[in-house]
Parts: C-alpha cells; sequence; structure tokens
C-alpha cells in the first residue's frame, strides 16, 4: 500500500527507512516462517 499511495508527503521518507532495514526481505522471510501472510484486503468503511 505504501507503494502505491500518491500524494502522501510521508512516503518518500518511511520507504526510505524500509528499504535501508531491508523491510521487504524481513517481511517475506516472516511469512514463509508462518508469521502471518503478505496477502491482505483492503476493506473501507
Amino acid at each position: 500500500m505504501i507503494y502505491a499511495a500518491k500524494d502522501d508527503p510521508g512516503q518518500a521518507h518511511f520507504l526510505e527507512r524500509v528499504e535501508s532495514r531491508h523491510g521487504v526481505h524481513t517481511i517475506e522471510a516472516a511469512a514463509q516462517l508462518g508469521f502471518g501472510s503478505r496477502e491482505y484486503e483492503l476493506i473501507v468503511i
């Protein structure tokens, strides 16, 4: 969701922090170990 966000003034800073700490790799590894899933459904209420 963060990558697809538009007009978010904090997006670039957040992505820099996540990518500098290998955040995507960490989430993928956690999913492979059974700690949740990368799949989600966004529900607008």
